[in-house]
């Protein structure tokens, strides 16, 4: 019980001040205009620390990659079938969505907080400039403008790398803990805070956006069983062939009970690569693609991220069935995804980039993080799982390239 405690304590508390909070706003909505004012501190705190938090976060993880020489390792091959399982897992998704949609189009909820990009009257190259870049240096500040910060922290990571000196380097390794440290200390009262957010929103919105969750979650578990009893047994069928199957149901199930145990794809890194090199993976491909990979590919976040947009869309009463906002949906996913394995703290920075790139308010931050905590458990079986069958598909891969020299 204790070890069960330690893996699954703060995804509880999160979840038990969101219900409690839920229940109150739902039940008693006339408390709502009482606990609003200390979930709003609760998120404004949240707010103030995004912006030092991704820039230290993402400068201090690319000036580590870079001086270890792995940042150009993670284009290439393994960047490629990266990429090709989000955009997998990100148009199942979207099409599971369609077929069975988390809320009614024409909710319009938020309609007055969300205006989806594309829908702008803006030409393609506008629309570029101004998700990736700012005009002034004084806007990197806003939270509205989170990817164009992180435009910029991955250049003063590859350029604190290039200096080479530990002193410059440890500036942000040590700003990176700092901003970590008082994140972990904020989210010591998350629960309280988020369950006051949360009160104030379900007297506002009423029991549909507990269906939408409700519905969301089921939708997740959809999705993981497809890829965990389908997709990777067949990516995995192309990998090792028809003979290796069996080692390989064999080979998963250390990593699949480390991830539900742990909650954690880092924990679970030392089963992956146990599992990869019993099934005759490579040393070197395994001991840089799962490393790398569990950081920055992350299956399960995929599917996570894609109906995050999506939530975030219906939310404000927009349509998601024509095929540009498909196209929108599924480019965002894969993006924000990588955000979250890119950075340690990048499930919230995920989500603000989502609400920056869409146009939303970012208060609805709070809104989509309550997906996160839902989903916990699925996403880190589908990041442990995914990272496994990638490497044994990079592998494939990587041997038919040496047989062809």
């Amino acid at each position: 019980m204790s070890q069960f405690w330690s893996s699954y304590k703060q995804t509880l508390l999160l979840l038990g001040g969101i219900v409690v909070g839920g229940t109150i706003g739902f039940v008693w909505p006339v408390t709502a205009p009482y606990l609003k004012p200390v979930g709003d501190i609760f998120m404004n705190l949240l707010f103030v620390l995004i912006v030092p938090l991704v820039f230290f976060s993402v400068s201090n993880s690319v000036a580590n990659l870079t001086r270890r020489n792995m940042l150009g390792r993670m284009l290439g091959s393994s960047f490629s079938v990266w990429v090709l399982m989000l955009v997998i897992a990100a148009v199942l998704t979207y099409f599971v969505t369609l077929i069975y949609n988390p809320i009614e189009v024409g909710a319009d909820l938020m309609a007055d907080g969300v205006e989806l990009a594309v829908a702008q009257e803006r030409s393609l190259g506008e629309l570029i400039v101004n998700t990736v870049t700012v005009s002034d240096f004084q806007d990197l500040y806003s939270i509205r403008h989170i990817l164009p910060l992180m435009v910029v922290a991955i250049l003063t990571g590859i350029s604190a790398a290039k200096l080479d000196s530990d002193a410059v380097c440890g500036f942000f390794e040590a700003g990176n803990d700092m901003t970590g440290k008082m994140l972990e200390m904020l989210m010591v009262v998350g629960p309280f805070g988020l369950g006051c957010y949360f009160a104030a929103v379900a007297a506002e919105m009423g029991g549909m956006l507990v269906v939408g969750y409700g519905r969301i979650l089921l939708i997740y578990i959809a999705i993981t069983l497809l890829f965990l009893c389908i997709v990777n047994p067949l990516l995995a069928l192309l990998s090792v062939g028809k003979d290796g199957m069996k080692q390989y149901k064999q080979a998963v199930l250390a990593p699949t009970v480390t991830a539900i145990s742990t909650l954690s794809s880092s924990a679970s890194m030392p089963a992956n690569l146990n599992a990869c090199k019993q099934l005759g993976v490579q040393d070197d491909i395994a001991e840089s693609t799962i490393p790398i990979g569990t950081h920055l590919f992350k299956l399960g976040s995929g599917v996570a991220c894609t109906l995050k947009v999506i939530f975030v869309l219906l939310l404000s009463g927009q349509s998601i069935a024509d095929p540009v906002t498909a196209l929108v949906i599924i480019g965002m996913a894969i993006l924000a995804s990588m955000v979250v394995g890119a950075v340690p703290t990048g499930a919230g920075t995920a989500e603000l980039l989502i609400c920056s790139i869409v146009g939303a308010d970012p208060k609805m931050v709070g809104l989509i993080m309550v997906i996160s905590t839902l989903v916990d458990m699925p996403a880190t079986l589908l990041n442990v799982n995914g990272n496994m069958t990638a490497t044994m598909v990079i592998d494939k891969i990587m041997r038919r390239k040496e047989t062809y020299k």
